[in-house]
């Protein structure tokens, strides 16, 4: 059954290889370019899953997460956290905090693909609610085409505090 995934990367090379993965099982995927982006979108529709990137800049996957967790408390959507191996210690810890699922650069469509299947066999089925087409957004890079797979290039996001992050139940 095809659900409705939002990609929160910052790279445009990996988004659209991400995005070009997940339509391979006929998802429908909505691009985001960062935690703030997402956030508008995420007015908009209801998710599924959210695949984001942990280190973006403007907002970075920390901070969308808290906020995610303020606006849907417990009915928050699963999440999948991209990010490189090695990542600093207070990534780590806040990934540990959190329970989610995490998916290390540099990665192929099949292992998103099947970390995908899994968590959504897993989470329940938001209600629908109205939503653009699949794609669509402010920016108009839902429509990108995919230039292969990128596995660099990361910005350094400033650091903040995890202090009232709620641990939320472990996926897998």
């Amino acid at each position: 059954m095809p659900h409705r995934i939002l990609v929160v990367e910052g790279e445009p090379d990996v988004r659209s290889m991400m995005a070009e993965a997940l339509g391979l099982d006929d998802h429908e995927v909505d691009i985001a370019t960062d935690g703030a982006h997402a956030l508008r979108l995420l007015d908009e529709c209801t998710y599924n899953l959210i695949v984001s990137d942990l280190r973006m800049p403007s907002l970075d996957g920390r901070e969308l997460y808290r906020a995610l967790q303020q606006r849907h408390g417990a009915d928050l959507p699963a999440v999948i956290f991209v990010t490189r191996q090695g990542y600093e210690p207070h990534y780590a810890d806040f990934l540990f905090r959190t329970a989610e699922h995490v998916l290390a650069k540099p990665f192929d469509q099949k292992q998103l693909r099947d970390l995908v299947g899994q968590v959504l066999q897993k989470s329940p089925t938001p209600p629908p609610n109205e939503c653009p087409p699949s794609g669509a957004n402010a920016e108009g890079l839902g429509n990108e085409k995919p230039k292969g797979l990128a596995t660099s290039g990361f910005t350094t996001a400033e650091v903040v505090d995890d202090e009232g992050l709620e641990p939320s139940t472990p996926g897998m």
